[in-house]
């Protein structure tokens, strides 16, 4: 009798368990649908708010604000969205009309976002962190992303004639190398990367496969200039050779006497000084010695970049496009932090010098000796300009001379 009582008292149990689950994956499947309803409702074919819809419409489901992040002290805050409270309200100022939603408020999305770019939780784990459900955090992410991928033209973009008189100045004080605007280089960012057959031209040198970014910065490890969307497998100088910067540099935007710095898997230009391939003299080890250091910011920017946004570290993707927008989003945000919040030399990290010349950032974030990378398919391939060749050459050995 007891045992019969017990059996029915366990059947009971599991059937309130079974109509609890039922219950509960409904409220999520309302959650999500009323969130894309409201969404498709106040926003316009290109992502606008509609006023007008706005004002009109009901809402009928409110998420409660309960998550931790408003509770954080100002330093733990700084450490777990990468930025101080106050650079995040300016944020949700400049992107809040993009975002905008009634469901969930405009603080929140952004701190989601933030934490999905700064760590490597899963997305089910931060949803729950932030009492959201996983495709509703996935949505809020990618209308994140879209809002800043918009935002990043006023945030990374070549430097005008004064600001290049500027970091010309700051880099030869540091390096005497004369009228360098710029530092420029390829980095991998690791994926899943996508099935056969385009798999294998994603797979870089360690059998990895990886994304290409390349990413230009100032003395300030400020990105002006980023390209993103190549596969892994190809050159640095490829790239570069098929990218808007070099289009933009061979139109004459720059003066004569300003140029960027590249290493020696480039092609040495006017406008792109690489080292000397074959230092034969101590006045051409000089010269390559203040390159390096000129170069290292590029490095040092990658990994402030990789560092305060972990996810790039590796990206469980499929899709070259999200990517990329993600790659670009971690960009702009970095932009965005150094211009708010103007941190000092310790804090970006230009004090590091442990970074060798023939290394770039590897897709685990890592350091890897990779001198004349891509060499065998790079620039030797294009055709050549002779004229251009002779006046690099002319230029650098003039600048090697006044060291």
């Amino acid at each position: 009798m007891l045992l019969k009582h017990w059996c029915n008292q366990q059947m009971l149990l599991t059937a309130l368990l079974d109509r609890y689950s039922v219950i509960l994956k409904g409220i999520s499947d309302l959650e999500n649908a009323i969130m894309e309803e409201v969404e498709n409702d106040i926003f316009g074919p290109n992502g606008e708010v509609d006023p007008q819809k706005l004002e009109a419409l009901e809402i009928v489901v409110s998420v409660p604000d309960t998550y931790l992040a408003p509770h954080y002290s100002d330093l733990d805050f700084k450490i777990y969205f990468r930025m101080s409270r106050s650079t995040v309200e300016n944020l949700c100022t400049a992107i809040g009309p993009q975002i905008y939603a009634r469901t969930v408020n405009r603080e929140r999305k952004v701190l989601a976002s933030l934490w999905v770019l700064a760590n490597s939780e899963t997305f089910q784990d931060v949803a729950d962190r932030f009492h959201l459900a996983k495709g509703q955090l996935h949505k809020i992410f990618t209308k994140f992303c879209n809002a800043i991928d918009t935002w990043s033209k006023d945030l990374i973009q070549m430097p005008s004639k004064s600001q290049q008189l500027e970091i010309a100045k700051e880099i030869q004080n540091r390096t005497t190398i004369p009228g360098v605007i710029g530092v420029v280089d390829g980095c991998h960012i690791h994926i899943r990367g996508p099935g056969q057959p385009h798999r294998d031209a994603y797979l870089n040198r360690r059998g990895v496969p990886s994304i290409k970014l390349m990413g230009t910065c100032d003395h300030n490890l400020r990105f002006i200039d980023v390209y993103i969307g190549w596969p892994g497998s190809v050159s640095d100088a490829k790239v570069f050779q098929h990218s808007p910067l070099k289009e933009y540099l061979e139109s004459g935007n720059i003066d004569k006497d300003f140029h960027l710095v590249a290493d020696a898997g480039y092609k040495n230009m006017p406008y792109l000084l690489t080292p000397y391939r074959e230092a034969l003299s101590d006045i051409h080890l000089n010269y390559n010695n203040k390159h390096s250091q000129v170069h290292s910011l590029i490095k040092k920017a990658f990994r402030l970049l990789k560092g305060k946004f972990n996810r790039l570290r590796y990206l469980d993707m499929f899709k070259i496009k999200d990517i990329s927008l993600i790659i670009k989003t971690a960009c702009t945000m970095m932009n965005f932090w150094i211009e708010t919040e103007q941190p000092g030399p310790e804090e970006l990290g230009l004090y590091d010098d442990t970074v060798d010349e023939d290394v770039i950032i590897d897709d685990d974030g890592l350091y890897v000796n990779v001198e004349n990378e891509g060499m065998d398919e790079g620039w030797e391939d294009e055709m050549r300009d002779v004229e251009a060749e002779n006046e690099a050459i002319f230029k650098r050995d003039k600048i090697c001379l006044l060291l």
